[in-house]
């Protein structure tokens, strides 16, 4: 590629930027939950990806266009993703669950699925992200108490009365399925 059509390649692409930077990102925030780095990545892959291809040589009659299908197919993408992401973190947590309570093993995968999601939706949003912080990624209660700011004795405290809620809530499921009768 000569000299001057890089430059012109980069001064086209300057000019889209300029145009349509604003635009895109607040087109790709929205569809992203606002999620603003999320936003920020797809509009910068969509200039990439129009940048790649006016270096292969393809002109584009409506680059405004192209972009937003770009940044759409990008978002998708992400969405996508994070719904992965999240169907993961879910079975991390119910494989945590199963591990803490072994009275799992005469459940059948209905009733094991129906008790753990019945104790995990008694936990409320902070008891979700510390129980997720210990035993999904494997945290030690020093780096949850400086991630969060409390003391050790907070989140330690936290951490039991986690136990007790989601100990209960199963006890309650398994009695009212006729398994344990304490």
């Amino acid at each position: 590629m000569s000299h001057n059509k890089k430059k012109n390649i980069d001064k086209l692409l300057e000019e889209y930027c300029r145009q349509y930077k604003e635009l895109l990102y607040k087109y790709a925030y929205l569809r992203t939950g606002h999620d603003k780095t999320a936003a920020e990545d797809c509009v910068q892959d969509a200039f990439m990806v129009i940048y790649r291809k006016m270096k292969k040589g393809e002109e584009f009659s409506q680059p405004k266009a192209f972009l937003y299908r770009t940044v759409d197919n990008l978002v998708k993408e992400h969405l996508r993703n994070a719904k992965k992401q999240q169907k993961i973190s879910e079975e991390l947590a119910s494989a945590s669950l199963k591990q803490e309570f072994n009275i799992f093993e005469h459940l059948d995968a209905k009733a094991e699925t129906e008790i753990i999601n019945a104790a995990l939706s008694e936990m409320n949003d902070t008891e979700r992200i510390i129980y997720k912080r210990r035993y999904i990624e494997n945290k030690n209660v020093r780096e949850i108490a400086e991630e969060y700011k409390i003391s050790v004795t907070a989140v330690t405290t936290r951490l039991y009365r986690i136990r007790q809620k989601v100990e209960e809530k199963v006890q309650q499921e398994l009695k009212e399925r006729g398994i344990f009768n304490d």
